[in-house]
């Protein structure tokens, strides 16, 4: 049997998360965990073992969970996490970015900080199809969505099989509501 070693994008590091030390640590293939320790609640005390954490996937398709202290929770999305643990924050305007555009796919090489401008222009790929108003959902079917005016919310027309369809959806309702295409 021969000594092989694992890419270095494989190899599952931990680091602490950042505003919890010693309560949650994250690694670099995005798994969170909960670090083994006593707690107290008035005069009982509890140890927590560490454990993987379950993640939940978001109605935008991203994965979150709960993270407690002091008796209070925050819903975090897990690639945050990962990129403010493992990649160095150029400015604070900046954001996370899935590169392979998989937000399931929370591992530090696929996470990257870009512009707002930069994450907008990803957006827009998102098609791949060219149509616009057709925006790929992480289930494999498009969105039919598009804004009515300047600072106005997205309407949704609902979801469809291609992207086609989803632009012809979206281009009627535009119609319908007296906007112009």
């Amino acid at each position: 049997m021969s000594n092989i070693t694992p890419p270095p994008e494989l190899v599952q590091q931990w680091m602490p998360v950042p505003g919890y030390e010693g309560l949650y640590s994250v690694s670099s293939l995005g798994n969170v965990r909960s670090e083994e320790r006593v707690t107290t609640h008035g005069s009982f005390y509890r140890t927590v073992k560490e454990r993987i954490l379950c993640q939940n996937k978001t109605t935008n398709g991203y994965l979150a969970l709960r993270l407690w202290r002091n008796g209070r929770f925050r819903v975090v999305r897990v690639h945050q996490l990962v990129a403010e643990a493992f990649i160095e924050k150029p400015g604070d305007d900046f954001m996370v970015d899935h590169v392979d555009r998989n937000r399931s796919n929370n591992s530090a090489s696929n996470l990257r900080w870009v512009t707002k401008a930069q994450n907008m222009k990803n957006t827009k790929c998102r098609t791949a199809s060219g149509f616009k108003f057709a925006y790929l959902m992480p289930s494999g079917r498009y969105q039919a969505r598009y804004r009515p005016g300047v600072g106005m919310s997205m309407v949704s027309c609902g979801t469809y099989d291609t992207p086609y369809k989803a632009h012809l959806a979206a281009l009627a309702h535009r119609l319908e509501h007296h906007w112009n295409p």
